[in-house]
């Protein structure tokens, strides 16, 4: 067995918590769940006197699982007004639950390797992993501190995961090449075996040829249906955070707040919602074209910590959502700034983390999405949603 390795992008190694100065602090709870850990909950047992029954008096257990109750507001109930954290003051980091001594860290053990990253939905993260015109690169070192087991499955995704790095990381290939290329070889995946179709797309990588079909086929695609297609993905957006759980009033700094009222009442039905997809070949388009790069380094660390090694069994289906997925994104990108000419790259972390942090990680996105691209015949139809994009 090979020597267990600790792998990393190397951008993370200069992650700072900026704490109240961040436009939309983490301890609002609001959009999501503060869990607290078993070991942690009795740590909190043991503290005694007043602070001692505040702690338990502010945790909630549902189905098993313990987590801090909001306030109304959303907030964390032991943030102050002055964003520090009442737990820290009192009683030290060590009272932290792991959820807050990690976020936005993640780790994952992977085909015998640990891995670590940063979650999107946090927009220094963002900044840090995505807005680098070098691209994402990795260290790596030993890990010395146990060992870690792999299977056949998670070898043959990192495989698979290699071979969609090379794709991305080609630069003859525009953004929509990549896209499509992908696709072009989860397409043969299905069909050949995973040995065989490694081998052959490996073999093809450098050649423009093996797109020809997908381009021809893209551009013969009706624009009426387009359109109609981007807004039931836009739809399935704006339904998710419809739910007063999801995004619960001034959970969010208020002018990302007072967007996203404006995305939902813009989308109560598709024909209110036309203009959306105008402006997502107005604004959203025409910004991916001139900052390609981004949107190759979040593909890239998409299959990095999300697609792999979550890894798919269907590989077609798996590739239609992973990039639907990504469509979403702009459509929500397009809602948020629909009323603008153009759009800049702080706008752009907004779109990204807050997409991560109310949409992508809701189970029911992954249902509808599903039922909305199932109705997409060809690859050629399913790339074409892209519109100019290059």
């Amino acid at each position: 067995m090979a020597a267990s390795k600790i792998i990393y992008p190397e951008n993370i190694a200069k992650f700072k918590c900026i704490g109240g100065s961040c436009e939309d602090n983490c301890c609002r709870a609001g959009s999501w769940n503060i869990d607290v850990d078993d070991d942690t909950y009795k740590k909190y047992e043991a503290v005694s006197g007043g602070f001692g029954q505040k702690l338990l008096e502010n945790i909630r257990e549902v189905e098993g699982k313990k987590s801090f109750k909001p306030q109304t507001d959303g907030r964390c109930p032991f943030q102050r007004p002055d964003t520090l954290c009442e737990i820290v003051i009192q009683l030290g980091e060590d009272y932290l639950c792991e959820t807050c001594k990690i976020y936005p860290r993640q780790m994952i053990n992977f085909n015998g390797n640990r891995e670590f990253g940063l979650s999107l939905s946090c927009p220094v993260a963002v900044r840090l992993l995505l807005f680098d015109r070098n691209g994402i690169t990795f260290a790596e070192k030993p890990n010395n501190s146990n060992s870690i087991e792999a299977n056949e499955t998670e070898a043959v995704a990192f495989r698979i995961r290699a071979l969609l790095f090379g794709i991305i990381s080609y630069k003859k290939f525009t953004l929509m090449d990549k896209i499509a290329y992908m696709g072009v070889f989860f397409k043969g995946l299905d069909k050949l075996p995973v040995d065989e179709a490694l081998s052959l797309y490996h073999k093809n990588l450098y050649t423009q040829g093996i797109l020809d079909e997908v381009h021809n086929a893209r551009a013969k695609t009706d624009e009426f249906e387009r359109r109609k297609v981007l807004l039931e993905l836009a739809l399935v957006v704006s339904n998710v955070i419809k739910t007063p759980e999801v995004l619960p009033v001034n959970t969010l700094n208020t002018k990302l707040y007072e967007r996203l009222n404006n995305f939902k009442e813009a989308l109560k039905t598709a024909e209110q919602a036309m203009p959306l997809s105008e402006a997502y070949d107005r604004v959203i388009v025409p910004y991916i074209n001139k900052n390609a790069y981004l949107f190759e380094n979040y593909l890239f660390y998409q299959i990095y910590f999300t697609q792999y090694p979550n890894g798919i069994t269907e590989y077609g289906i798996g590739y239609k959502e992973f990039i639907g997925e990504f469509l979403m994104l702009l459509m929500f990108g397009a809602g948020l700034y629909r009323n603008k000419k153009s759009i800049r790259d702080w706008e752009m972390v907004n779109v990204i983390y807050l997409f991560h942090r109310t949409v992508s990680h809701n189970k029911a996105v992954r249902k509808h999405l599903t039922e909305v691209l199932n109705n997409i015949g060809s690859m050629g139809e399913f790339l074409s949603l892209f519109g100019k994009v290059k």
